[in-house]
C-alpha cells in the first residue's frame, strides 16, 4: 500500500513538473531559443549581404582603378602628344631663328664688305691707301676700347654726342674724310662694325698691293736686320710683298716659327723637340 502510494505520488510530483516546466519553464526557454536562431539567421543574412556588398565594392574598386589606369594612360599619351608638339615647334622656332640669325649676319657681313670696299675704292682713286690703312685701324683701336665701346652702346646717348666722342678722340688724327666717315657711321648706327671694316679693307688693299702678312714668332724680340732678312727670303720665296709682323711666345724655347696665310714655317726648339719625342715614342 505505501508503495503504490509512493509510485503514485511520485507520478503526481513528476506531472506537475511536467506541467510547470511546460506552463512556465519551457515558454521563455523556447523564446530564448528561437530569438537566439532568429539573431543567428540575421547575422548569417547580415553576414551574407555584407560578402555581397564586399564584392559589389571590390567590382567597383576593380572597375575604378581600370577606368583610372585608362584616363592616366589616356593624360600621359596626350602630355606625351603635347610634349612632342612642344619639342617639334620648339625646333621650328629655333630653326626659323637660325635661319633668321644667319640671314641677318650674312646681311651684316655684306654691309660690312661694300663699306670696306667703298672705303677702299675711293682710298685707290685718291692714292690714299696708307692713309686710309691708318685711319681705319685708329678708328678701330678706340672703338674696341671697354669703356669708350659701353658709351656707344648706351641707348641713352644720343648720336651726336657718339660723334662728338670720337672725333674728340681722334682730334688732329683725322682729314676731313675721315671725319665724314664717321659721321656716316654714326648716322647709319654702325660704328661698331668699324675693325670689320678694317680688316675687310687690309685684305683688298693687300690684293691689291700683291703683298700678305706674316706672322713671325720668335721667342725674344729680334733685331730689325734679322726681320727685314727674313722678310726678303719670304718675298723670294712667295713672289710677294710681305708685310711682317713679330709676335714673341716664350713657350717656343729658340728658333722661329713664321705663318704665311695658310702656309707654316716652324723651325721653332718646341717643334724640333715635339718631332724628337715622337719619334722616341714610335
Amino acid at each position: 500500500m505505501n508503495i503504490n502510494f509512493t509510485l503514485i505520488a511520485q507520478a503526481i510530483a513528476f506531472a506537475i513538473l511536467i506541467w510547470f516546466t511546460v506552463k512556465f519553464v519551457w515558454p521563455p526557454l523556447l523564446r530564448a531559443i528561437e530569438k537566439r536562431q532568429k539573431e543567428i539567421a540575421d547575422g548569417l543574412a547580415a553576414a551574407h549581404e555584407g560578402k555581397i556588398s564586399l564584392e559589389k565594392a571590390e567590382k567597383r574598386n576593380a572597375e575604378t582603378l581600370d577606368e583610372t589606369k585608362q584616363k592616366g594612360a589616356e593624360i600621359l599619351n596626350q602630355a606625351e602628344k603635347r610634349a612632342t608638339e612642344i619639342v617639334e615647334a620648339a625646333k621650328k622656332t629655333a630653326q626659323e631663328e637660325g635661319e633668321r640669325i644667319i640671314t641677318g649676319a650674312r646681311a651684316e657681313i655684306d654691309q660690312e664688305l661694300n663699306r670696306a670696299t667703298a672705303v677702299f675704292n675711293f682710298a685707290n682713286e685718291s692714292k690714299s691707301l696708307s692713309n686710309w690703312s691708318d685711319t681705319l685701324v685708329l678708328l678701330s683701336t678706340i672703338i674696341q676700347d671697354e669703356h669708350i665701346k659701353s658709351i656707344i652702346e648706351d641707348t641713352k646717348i644720343l648720336d651726336s654726342e657718339r660723334e662728338d666722342l670720337i672725333l674728340n678722340v681722334c682730334k688732329g688724327k683725322l682729314d676731313e674724310n675721315g671725319s665724314n666717315f664717321v659721321k656716316l657711321l654714326v648716322e647709319n648706327k654702325r660704328l661698331l662694325i668699324l675693325p670689320e671694316i678694317s680688316q675687310f679693307f687690309e685684305e683688298l688693299k693687300a690684293d691689291a698691293e700683291g703683298s700678305i702678312e706674316a706672322e713671325i714668332i720668335m721667342a725674344e724680340k729680334p733685331n730689325q736686320k734679322t726681320v727685314d732678312d727674313l722678310l726678303k727670303s719670304l718675298e723670294k720665296k712667295f713672289n710677294k710683298k710681305i708685310e711682317g709682323k713679330v709676335v714673341i711666345d716664350k713657350n717656343i724655347i729658340g728658333g722661329t716659327k713664321i705663318v704665311v696665310g695658310d702656309s707654316v714655317i716652324d723651325a721653332s726648339v718646341r717643334a724640333q723637340l715635339d718631332n724628337l719625342a715622337f719619334t722616341l715614342k714610335a
